[in-house]
């Protein structure tokens, strides 16, 4: 009678722990933010920015957790099997949820089934960039160039996106460029810098830097209207290339299965952060514009762009990748 007393007590103290245990509010412990991206990067900046302000609002860490390679394939994969619980999170961008799905043969993770989306935070255009030694100040002059030199001057891509947008510009314009694939855009940059590339394709943010300092030349850049935080550049279609008319977005993801009610918890979090003239001032001096969406309009756009793509990819005759 005694040892089935000490056994219904110790089943209800363990039953008492796990309900407290899950009476916690969210959160209750650090959070994992996966970066499939090395750092330095415009994905990498923005998660830091997300990052410090999830943690100065829930007094909990935010660890930031760089999983680059593959054009962003393996943090996402590495995010798609984490537990669904909050605790860990993605940044995902247009390159892994809108360009990889219509690049790749077999891909190991679906953008819309194994993720729930949480807050699409900024976008920015991406821009043409060349090594400051080229003989090229303009577009115009880029493609003459290429053609004058077949098969002697590659282009860098970070990322799968920046690959389509150039197999998008050499389809355009004729422009004779080779692909040179890299793990991120920090080093996509040094070699372009560097002069072992000798083009170039990335968000706006990342290169900015260097395109003040003089060790990147920007020819143009996407988008519909002119990049505030370079307005002295065209756009494509200003510089005579219609059609190319893309933007870099970033956003948060969870696990698909995560309790909704974390989700909501997650986007109203961030979404008011966005307000603060303090996050938007960091957004801006990377250049970043705000673009503040929730799970369902967030949705709706990757889903936009997925079809979208999918149908420039199949127009131009872009090869899928292995």
């Amino acid at each position: 009678m005694v040892l089935r007393r000490a056994f219904v007590i110790g089943g209800l103290l363990v039953l008492a722990a796990s309900l407290g245990a899950a009476a916690q509010p969210y959160p209750a412990r650090a959070i994992r933010l996966i970066v499939p991206y090395p750092p330095g990067g415009a994905n990498d900046l923005l998660g830091r920015i997300v990052g410090d302000r999830l943690a100065a609002a829930w007094g909990q860490p935010v660890v930031v957790d760089n999983r680059p390679g593959a054009n962003g394939l393996i943090g996402v994969e590495l995010a798609k099997h984490s537990a669904p619980d909050g605790y860990t999170l993605l940044i995902g961008a247009t390159g892994t949820h809108a360009v990889n799905p219509v690049l790749y043969r077999k891909l190991p993770y679906d953008p819309v089934k194994d993720f729930a989306p949480i807050t699409l935070v900024a976008s920015a255009p991406i821009v043409l960039l060349v090594h400051p030694s080229l003989p090229a100040h303009s577009v115009v002059e880029l493609v003459a160039l290429s053609r004058a030199r077949p098969g002697k001057l590659n282009y860098a891509a970070g990322a799968s996106l920046f690959n389509l947008v150039m197999e998008l510009f050499k389809h355009a314009t004729g422009a004779d460029l080779t692909y040179v694939p890299y793990r991120g855009s920090v080093q996509a940059l040094t070699d372009l810098m560097e002069g072992e590339a000798q083009v170039g394709a990335d968000v706006i943010q990342t290169p900015l830097p260097f395109m003040r300092d003089g060790r990147l030349r920007a020819l143009a850049v996407t988008g519909t209207t002119r990049a505030f935080a370079a307005p002295e550049l065209p756009t494509l279609t200003e510089a005579g290339v219609p059609g190319i008319e893309m933007t870099g977005w970033t956003g948060l993801y969870a696990p698909a299965g995560t309790p909704p009610e974390i989700v909501s918890a997650l986007d109203r979090e961030i979404r008011h952060s966005l307000e603060d003239p303090g996050v938007l001032e960091r957004l801006h001096q990377v250049g970043y514009e705000r673009r503040a969406l929730g799970p369902d309009a967030f949705a709706a756009l990757m889903r936009h762009d997925i079809a979208q793509y999918a149908r420039i990819v199949e127009q131009a005759g872009i090869p899928m990748l292995d």
